[in-house]
């Protein structure tokens, strides 16, 4: 008899849960949306920030001294780029650059690090900017 009553009061509230989730969606989907879209953007603030720190850490290296460790964190940043769907398709062609510039075969020199650098820092900025954009909506309208 309890399980009865029980297993009744729990349907009554999975159609309860679903009816205020069809409500949320319905009365208030642009709020969701909105919240939604932040959550996404500040995924994708705290991946930018990530590769500028690591950036930061490349310029602040010397080839001459820490190859080894330039050559390791510029594969972590173009790793963690190609694992991210906002930056893989608009950074393709410079983590492709990167990885022949700095793969063990060829030397590293110091104008070639500070072009790299230099490059993924504006890459970075414009993805910043367009990102930002495209949570506050779309601007040519």
């Amino acid at each position: 008899m309890i399980e009865k009553v029980l297993a009744v009061l729990s349907d009554i509230a999975t159609i309860a849960a679903a009816g205020l989730a069809f409500y949320l969606f319905f009365a208030k989907g642009s709020e969701l949306r909105a919240m939604l879209n932040a959550l996404a953007n500040l995924a994708h603030q705290s991946s930018l920030s990530e590769i500028r720190q690591k950036l930061d850490l490349v310029a602040s290296l010397r080839v001459q001294d820490e190859r080894e460790e330039i050559v390791s964190i510029l594969h972590d940043v173009c790793g963690q780029i190609d694992g991210n769907p906002k930056l893989k398709d608009a950074f393709s062609e410079l983590t492709d650059r990167v990885k022949k510039a700095s793969s063990t075969r060829r030397v590293l020199t110091e104008p070639q690090k500070r072009s790299i650098v230099s490059e993924l820092r504006e890459k970075l900025r414009h993805s910043d900017v367009s990102s930002i954009a495209g949570v506050m909506g779309d601007l040519d309208k």
